[in-house]
């Protein structure tokens, strides 16, 4: 399920490219010992990133702060229903801009009760304009079965070409 839906294939057809480490600095808002943002990133669909927060109230945030104005694309995320059942996102965020100061909402969806990627096509979000940032949040609104913390397995956000 992992590999058969990747969204590289995709987005490199259509001229996307990954963003990784190199290019951004990632960081959450919380996490569990051993369950970091790293795990976000290591193309393991078995491994997740586990939030940790005392307060159900507080959304769980993922930051990624660029070096330079950056184009978004796409974020992706591959969840599992089935195995995190209440830790499963539903309601998230994407937010972008120059700094933490003036983020705007770019695009809020749902995540369905699946194995899978749930992609989120900013460009069409935002009609077909470019969304250049700094500062790209993910922010986690809700979970399944009004579970306090989150799992994400992985995600992926992607670029233009230069």
């Amino acid at each position: 399920m992992y590999e058969e839906s990747h969204p590289d294939k995709e987005q490199q057809q259509q001229g996307g490219r990954e963003i990784g480490f190199q290019e951004a600095n990632w960081s959450v808002s919380s996490h569990r010992p051993h369950w970091g943002p790293e795990k976000l990133r290591d193309n393991n669909p078995l491994t997740y990133w586990q939030s940790d927060c005392p307060d159900a109230k507080k959304y769980h945030i993922i930051d990624l702060t660029f070096r330079q104005a950056t184009i978004i694309k796409q974020v992706s995320m591959f969840i599992d229903f089935y195995q995190d059942e209440s830790y499963t996102p539903k309601t998230v965020v994407i937010r972008g801009g120059n700094s933490i100061r003036d983020l705007v909402d770019v695009l809020t969806f749902e995540c369905p009760q699946t194995v899978g990627w749930v992609n989120a096509d900013i460009s069409e979000a935002a009609r077909y304009e470019l969304i250049r940032v700094f500062k790209l949040q993910i922010v986690i609104q809700s979970t399944h079965l009004n579970g306090r913390d989150t799992h994400i397995r992985q995600v992926k956000v992607y670029s233009v070409l230069p």
